[in-house]
């Protein structure tokens, strides 16, 4: 979701009118890696059309057509089940060029323990 802050040391999300909501910082969250079945791809489109149709404004430049929101649509009209898969691992990527030095430092730390293989690519 979008808004998620710290205050007082605790996760919460400042909602556009201000209010506040306390989150439970041992909540799972979604890092993005999500799997749909190809009809998904239909709706996708079909929302999309909508979804352009109702921008204006700073709309149009800020307004994002977001996974989440999509699928929590139609979870709460119950056009969907989810599947949640849980992982052990700690998430790290960059967000920031300030999270490239970590980021490598991580992949590094990785590749010394095995559980990484030095190239993950190889030219073809």
């Amino acid at each position: 979701t979008k808004g998620i802050i710290r205050r007082d040391a605790r996760p919460v999300i400042e909602k556009e009118d201000g209010t506040l909501v306390q989150l439970d910082p041992e909540s799972l969250v979604s890092m993005n890696f999500w799997g749909f079945h190809p009809d998904f791809i239909d709706y996708l489109q079909e929302g999309f059309s909508a979804f352009l149709g109702r921008l204006s404004g700073d709309s149009l430049i800020k307004g994002e057509y977001l996974l989440p929101t999509i699928v929590d649509e139609l979870i709460r009209t119950d056009q969907a089940k989810v599947t949640v898969k849980t992982s052990s691992d700690q998430w790290f990527g960059v967000t920031f060029q300030e999270d490239v030095p970590s980021v490598r430092k991580e992949l590094a730390d990785r590749i010394s323990a095995g559980q990484y293989p030095a190239r993950l690519w190889t030219d073809l």
